[in-house]
Parts: structure tokens; C-alpha cells; sequence
């Protein structure tokens, strides 16, 4: 790659954008919602059910911002020159944990709202592309410690 830092620095970007994106939808949540109940759809069609909504949704924004925290610390180290070391493993580990939380978050969501089962697969599919990648560090961690005691 010919700008590995302009690489982390539009990815840290972009995580600062989805952060905004994610407030701005936190804040005009209330009304998102209002429309979505207004507007029935042959998928939901039930009005008592707003405080579910709420629920879901700022779980949902928690756990966005903690997974965008953990990669943005991630990137961070990376940035640093510090790829193969223990914290990017944890860090792995926290965000697929966090996939499999949204996960279950979602799966609930799906009683009230079917296309939210969408985005239950694909949270869960994440999160083991994610512990597939912490594996890969690990083993990677291994030799790296093996090369530096090696004369």
C-alpha cells in the first residue's frame, strides 16, 4: 500500500462520521420512530408497541458506539506501529462479542420489526469474521514472540 497513514486516517474518519450519523439518528430518534409507526407497513402494523422501539433502538446506538470506540483505539495502535500485540487481540475479541450482542438485540427486534432479522444475520456474520481475524492475530502474535527470541 502506498499511504498506509492516509489509509487510518480516512478510516478513523469515517468511524467520527458514523459516530455523528449515529447521534443525529439518537437524537431525531423520537421522530424516525413516530413516522415509522404512522406509516404501517405489511411488516408492522402496531402502535402500542413505541417503547420497544426506543429499547431497541438505543441499545442498538450503545452498542454501535462501543464497537466504534474499540476500532477506533484499534486503528489507533495500528497507527502506532503496534499491529501484533495482546490489546488489538482483545480489541477483536470485544467487537465480535459486541456483533453477538447486537445480535440478540436484533433477533428481539425481529418480533416487532421482520426486516431487523436482516441485520441479526449480518451482526452475527460479522462477529465471526471478527474471531476468525482475532485467531489470525493471535497465531500471528505467537510467531512474531517466536521470531524475536529466535538469534
Amino acid at each position: 500500500m502506498k499511504h498506509p497513514d492516509l489509509s487510518i486516517l480516512v478510516s478513523k474518519s469515517a468511524i467520527i462520521v458514523f459516530a455523528a450519523m449515529i447521534l443525529g439518528l439518537c437524537i431525531f430518534a423520537p421522530s424516525i420512530i413516530q413516522w415509522l409507526i404512522v406509516k404501517p407497513t405489511t411488516f408492522y402494523n402496531k402502535s402500542q408497541d413505541v417503547i420497544y422501539y426506543f429499547l431497541f433502538w438505543y441499545i442498538s446506538a450503545i452498542l454501535a458506539y462501543a464497537l466504534l470506540f474499540t476500532l477506533y483505539r484499534l486503528l489507533t495502535r495500528i497507527e502506532k506501529k503496534k499491529c501484533f500485540v495482546i490489546e488489538n487481540i482483545y480489541a477483536l475479541h470485544h467487537m465480535s462479542y459486541i456483533c453477538f450482542c447486537e445480535t440478540v438485540v436484533m433477533l428481539a427486534s425481529s418480533v416487532i420489526y421482520l426486516p431487523c432479522l436482516i441485520v441479526a444475520v449480518a451482526a452475527g456474520f460479522m462477529g465471526l469474521i471478527l474471531r476468525v481475524i482475532k485467531n489470525v492475530f493471535e497465531e500471528a502474535l505467537l510467531m512474531k514472540e517466536e521470531n524475536e527470541l529466535t538469534i
